[in-house]
């Protein structure tokens, strides 16, 4: 699927983070815009690039509060796989938007460089797809594979970790095998599926409205609502994991209303049919 499809401008590297600091150095960016609803990752990425950053809010739209000078570069995240109309509309405006679709793997490119995170879709434990205007001339070592195996949260975080330390390689031999057997159309159209029907069993109690472009597939359903801490909660008795972005934003910003009351909904048919079970109306 993805390796067979490879275009010249495409860079298999070991994580998506690695392909921003890719990025970073291609474009030699010197300074940088971040939204404050951003995983920490990024951060990190950023800060070892040693490069200065500005930071930016969001509306209820998901698009940048504030407007930016035709030379800045931006980094927009696709949120959730299903922010592809901003990231076009962004994209149009200005030519140095760099596009973070680690929530969105099978989103066209946008920008002047665009990444992704196949490792939060699919069953692999690392990997980075870049396609960029400008590449780097260099013999980047390539990773080695990770035989760490993914059953629960405590595996997870190991895989994180050996990931957060690790310098820019290109994708391992392991990763590459693996994603060439993926059946890219099968796991859109699952995704798309599982997604349509928590949006039939929560749309009314979401207070998301949720517009996705007709190109999206989604990474997880973001349901935002009083009751979120306790579907979670409902979730985390049935031992489904569920995902949390940035904590600790001051009240009257959007991002303060994301992290304390929105709930990322797995894309997966256990955790589905568990929410089907919840009743609204006994809380």
């Amino acid at each position: 699927m993805f390796i067979e499809n490879q275009n010249k401008n495409e860079i298999f590297l070991n994580s998506a983070r690695n392909c921003l600091r890719y990025v970073i150095r291609a474009f030699r960016i010197k300074q940088i815009y971040l939204p404050y609803y951003i995983c920490q990752a990024v951060r990190y990425a950023v800060k070892e690039e040693d490069i200065a950053v500005k930071f930016y809010h969001i509306d209820e739209d998901f698009m940048p509060e504030m407007a930016f000078d035709k030379n800045d570069y931006i980094l927009y995240p696709n949120y959730f796989g299903i922010c592809g109309r901003q990231n076009k509309i962004l994209s149009n405006k200005y030519k140095n938007l760099i596009s973070d679709n680690a929530h969105a793997l099978f989103a066209e490119k946008t920008g002047c460089a665009a990444f992704s995170s196949p490792r939060k879709f699919l069953k692999v434990n690392d990997g980075g797809i870049l396609i960029s205007d400008k590449i780097i001339h260099d013999d980047f070592q390539t990773d080695a594979d990770r035989n760490i195996e993914i059953t629960d949260y405590e595996s997870f975080c190991k895989n994180e970790l050996t990931i957060d330390n690790e310098s820019i390689k290109l994708m391992s031999e392991k990763t590459k095998k693996q994603l060439s057997a993926v059946d890219e159309n099968a796991e859109k159209q699952r995704r798309l599926n599982i997604f349509g029907n928590y949006s039939k069993l929560f749309e009314k109690y979401n207070r998301l409205k949720i517009n996705p472009d007709t190109l999206d597939v989604p990474y997880v359903y973001p349901f935002l609502s009083d009751k979120s801490a306790l579907i979670g909660k409902y979730l985390d008795m049935n031992d489904i994991y569920t995902l949390k972005y940035s904590t600790n934003f001051p009240k009257g910003c959007f991002e303060h209303e994301l992290s304390e009351h929105l709930l990322l909904l797995p894309l997966d048919e256990k955790a589905f049919n568990i929410c089907s079970y919840f009743d609204f109306h006994k809380f």
